[in-house]
């Protein structure tokens, strides 16, 4: 059984990283292992529940279905945002 995403994101759009783990983000490093973090999506939180991986100047989530015995349901890019702060964007990835 394929694991249905929760709403539906537009790919290559850039969402605002409201918090990660209930804080501010600070760096990659909090991307790593086991992460939450809560976008701004059209001014609704929505909340990513997932495993990360740090890269060079930006880090990779697999979101994980909460109903999907912890199913791959999206990957994120999360970067620096130019005014500050940080983005997350939803990449195809096979």
């Amino acid at each position: 059984m394929l694991a249905t995403p929760p709403i539906s994101i537009c790919s290559g759009a850039s969402y605002r990283i409201v918090d990660v783990d209930g804080g501010l983000l600070q760096g990659w490093d909090q991307s790593a292992g086991q992460t939450t973090f809560t976008l701004d999506v059209a001014g609704a939180p929505y909340r990513v529940i997932g495993e990360g991986s740090v890269l060079v100047d930006t880090a990779r989530v697999h979101e994980k279905g909460l109903t999907s015995r912890g199913q791959d349901i999206r990957v994120w890019t999360i970067q620096h945002h130019p005014d500050g702060g940080f983005t997350a964007t939803h990449v195809t990835a096979y």
